[in-house]
């Protein structure tokens, strides 16, 4: 399902980013790779605490 890029495993066409999500209760943790900004992020989220990693 494609809704602006928010759902489960998705591909955002807009944005042209790939990002897989695992949600454990309020945890996340996200892998996300931008084609059309040429940059690989590695996201935590704990609750509303954001821990990412980005290479450009």
């Amino acid at each position: 399902k494609l809704l602006n890029g928010s759902v489960g495993n998705h591909c955002s066409i807009r944005d042209h980013h790939i990002a897989n999500h695992c949600s454990i209760r309020d945890h996340h943790i996200g892998i996300t790779v931008g084609i059309r900004d040429h940059h690989i992020g590695i996201t935590v989220g704990i609750r509303d605490h954001h821990i990412g990693i980005t290479v450009v």
